[in-house]
């Protein structure tokens, strides 16, 4: 399937359309009702109406990625905050018995080659490299470290973890 997420520049929309593998078309609204919060939408490799309870693939990377924006709070959502959880490398504790060592709640996976975020309300000019990351070699996932909070925390606009 192939998935395009498009984003009001006045901040106010945004949708998940989903389209390909002889799968059918499915748009999926902000504001919508569902498992996540109304002010957004999580997408991983995984349809968003399977709940993480089922866990099925990647629900728990989705879950731990909407756990981490609950606790940031939707008006303290930035470039840096989103980048901050995208490049969360320790798994989750409990997920030491996963089999799918992918979904373990790491949401950086091995085999990303790069990683951007983007503003829509900011010009092509406006582009902050900051928020770029292309991957040289794979990235390295670390185990479960019960010292590891399992949602980060807000310090201002930034996420500790």
């Amino acid at each position: 399937s192939n998935y395009f997420i498009i984003a009001g520049a006045d901040g106010r929309g945004a949708i998940v359309t989903r389209y390909g593998n002889s799968s059918s078309a499915d748009v999926w609204p902000l504001g919508g009702e569902g498992e996540q919060p109304p002010w957004m939408r999580v997408q991983t490799n995984v349809d968003h109406w399977v709940s993480a309870d089922t866990g099925a693939y990647a629900t728990q990377r989705r879950q731990r990625v909407v756990d981490s924006l609950v606790a940031v709070g939707a008006s303290a959502v930035s470039s840096e905050s989103l980048l901050q959880i995208y490049l969360i490398d320790q798994a989750k504790v409990g997920a030491e018995n996963r089999t799918v060592p992918e979904d373990t709640g790491v949401i950086l996976r091995p085999s990303t080659i790069a990683t951007l975020i983007l503003d829509p309300r900011n010009e092509e000019s406006e582009l902050d490299p900051r928020y770029w990351r292309i991957w040289k070699s794979t990235p390295r996932i670390l185990p479960p470290n019960a010292s590891t909070l399992e949602v980060p925390r807000e310090t201002g606009s930034v996420i500790a973890v």
